[in-house]
């Protein structure tokens, strides 16, 4: 997060046109991870966050811990996961897991909407494996980077 906010960020902001009040952060899978992270501890590094198919299961109580942690600011984040994140691609995949949504990142997604002054957007993505929530997430991601 460190060489993000800073070398990073001085080499691409001399080279573009920065607004601000614009910057967003875009993960998937432990990349959102990441992106509620830096939600959670520095909220003021951008002014949206799109977290795609967090990776919840890795470590829910690191996960509740940050949620604990988010404050509102005026930040937008989206909160976005297929609908099939367990049933393709997995081994015994559907067997034991339900349709739908994952139940954990559906009400990690409740629970953000409840914090006031951060402005959430949840979405499920009919159809979509944990790694195609990653593509189906791009145009609502470049829409709210043009907010």
């Amino acid at each position: 997060l460190a060489r993000l906010l800073g070398p990073v960020r001085a080499v691409a902001e001399s080279r573009l046109l920065a607004d601000p009040a614009r910057r967003s952060l875009w993960g998937h899978s432990f990349g959102a991870l990441f992106a509620l992270y830096t939600l959670a501890t520095r909220p003021e590094a951008f002014a949206r966050y799109a977290a795609i198919s967090p990776s919840v299961w890795w470590d829910a109580p690191l996960v509740n811990g940050l949620a604990d942690q988010i404050r509102g600011g005026g930040q937008r984040l989206l909160l976005a996961v297929g609908d099939a994140e367990k049933h393709r691609g997995t081994p015994n995949a559907g067997a034991q897991t339900p349709a739908g949504p994952p139940p954990a990142t559906m009400a990690l997604g409740r629970r953000l909407a409840a914090v006031p002054g951060l402005e959430v957007t949840r979405a499920v993505y009919p159809g979509a494996a944990h790694i195609d929530s990653l593509t189906a997430s791009l145009p609502q991601t470049l829409a709210l980077a043009a907010q």
